[in-house]
């Protein structure tokens, strides 16, 4: 787990070594292709990891990384690809789930899971809910004071870990989902907005949230927010009736937004950024502007620039708010 300078995250936890695909347009310039890249010859790391790196089966690594953090912070799942790409098991996202549902009785992190595919996120999570269902629902979680995690069965119906550095703990939850799991799906386009916000809606979740990064077009997501805001009551996918004001369970909570970076970025402007924000703030959904584009040098950045010494004016991404005109710095949180 690693200190990030991603800002609305403390830290970022890969519990998998994998090679994510390509999906979606947003995927173009990743940087997690590059990093893989880099590493599926790297002869420092074991060689189940450097084939996983090439595309070959994910591999477990760190899985108790969160659980030695005592501060409470917010947790990036598995930014360094998918956890929901179709390689990566189910019964391997079990495990990381459990670890989430652990943090409960000890340090109390918030863990975002960000996917690409919510489409597998649901066909999961419909899984897990059903066993819980069956069993009266309800997530038993238990420290048994021993220093491997041991399998528990299935999500939900009966979690038992170990952990040889605290005292014997349990903790039991009588409703999913989890309080602490923030679940969300990335949106560069209209077309993801249009296949991807309706899936994340079936998915039962303390949070839900979008990630507009990288914004490459204008979207507009009054549809979304019809469906979010008319607190009519909704059916999931198995079966369950929720209403706007039964946890948020029809809402989106919060957005954020970020242009591209990096080579060769595709730049959306201003006016795109603009754009969302203005919807959030009408529909009252939490925003976070992460980084935008802004004119300037590369010498000068955003100071005076009288362009004397042959300075070039290119655009720049900038992920300081201090930097940014007054109206971009929005950077919320939900309550």
């Amino acid at each position: 787990m690693n200190k990030t300078e991603i800002p609305y995250l403390d830290y970022t936890w890969n519990p998998l070594s994998m090679r994510c695909t390509p999906i979606a347009e947003g995927c173009k310039n990743c940087w997690h292709i590059k990093f893989a890249d880099r590493h599926k010859n790297n002869p420092n790391i074991s060689k189940d990891r450097r084939d996983a790196f090439a595309g070959g089966k994910p591999v477990l690594i760190e899985l108790e990384s969160p659980l030695k953090k005592q501060e409470p912070s917010r947790i990036g799942v598995q930014f360094m690809g998918d956890l929901f790409h179709k390689k990566v098991p189910f019964g391997f996202i079990d495990e990381v789930m459990k670890i989430i549902a652990l943090s409960l009785c000890i340090n109390k992190h918030t863990f975002q899971v960000l996917t690409k595919r919510p489409e597998r996120m649901l066909e999961y999570f419909a899984r897990s809910i059903i066993p819980a269902t069956e069993n009266g629902g309800g997530i038993r979680v238990v420290y048994d004071g021993k220093k491997s995690i041991r399998p528990a069965g299935l999500l939900l119906a009966d979690l038992a870990l170990t952990k040889a550095y605290k005292e014997d703990c349990s903790v039991d939850i009588d409703d999913w989902p989890l309080p602490n799991l923030w679940l969300g799906t990335s949106v560069s386009t209209q077309a993801d907005a249009d296949k991807n916000i309706p899936t994340l809606l079936q998915i039962p979740a303390a949070v839900r949230f979008l990630s507009l990064e990288p914004l490459l077009e204008r979207i507009d997501l009054s549809e979304a927010f019809n469906l979010w805001c008319k607190g009519e009551k909704k059916i999931d996918s198995i079966g369950n009736v929720y209403h706007k004001s039964a946890r948020g369970y029809d809402l989106i909570k919060q957005i954020i937004i970020g242009c591209e970076s990096g080579p060769g970025a595709r730049l959306c402007s201003l006016d795109d950024i603009r754009y969302v924000r203005d919807q959030c703030k009408d529909a009252g959904v939490k925003c976070f502007i992460k980084q935008i584009p802004l004119p300037g040098c590369r010498k000068c950045r955003f100071e005076p620039c009288t362009h004397l010494h042959g300075h070039k004016q290119i655009t720049i991404v900038s992920k300081n708010p201090k930097e940014w005109p007054e109206e971009f710095r929005v950077q919320e949180y939900p309550a």
